[in-house]
């Protein structure tokens, strides 16, 4: 399967980008001013027939390219891991830090049983914010 699109391509995520006619944020003005040049690059999902395409600006880091990579697989951000040529893509790094022309492929590798889908997320999120006391509440110690 293959899907293209900066934020959500085929998979019906909201998309940030521009549409003819419509005026820009000052968010997306600054980015194309500052970001650097356009980088298309391949992902593809380890173990899994799944791969697509996406635009990024050169100056972005990988922190938000996988948090991307994240909504669009519906996974958590930790379960996501990229990889460039068997070499681990450091977070805060950005695209033109690793030389990363268009065309380059990584490799999604997901953690083992990692939950997929939003309902998971939503049930995963529900049971961790259960087993942390609420803010001003104190444990009893008895």
């Amino acid at each position: 399967m293959e899907a293209t699109g900066s934020t959500g391509g085929h998979f019906d995520l909201p998309n940030d980008d521009n549409t003819e006619g419509e005026k820009k944020s000052t968010h997306l003005e600054l980015q194309e001013l500052y970001g650097g040049e356009n980088v298309t690059l391949t992902f593809e999902v380890d173990g899994e027939d799944l791969s697509w395409k996406d635009t990024y600006q050169s100056g972005l880091t990988f922190e938000w390219i996988k948090s991307k990579v994240a909504e669009k697989l519906e996974v958590t951000y930790k379960d996501v891991t990229l990889e460039h040529k068997g070499n681990p893509v450091i977070d805060p790094f950005c695209i033109v830090d690793m030389g990363l022309k268009s065309g380059a492929v990584l490799t999604v590798k997901l953690k083992e049983g990692a939950d997929r889908g939003y309902k998971a997320l939503r049930e995963q999120l529900a049971k961790e914010s259960s087993d942390v006391p609420a803010t001003g509440e104190e444990e009893d110690d008895d």
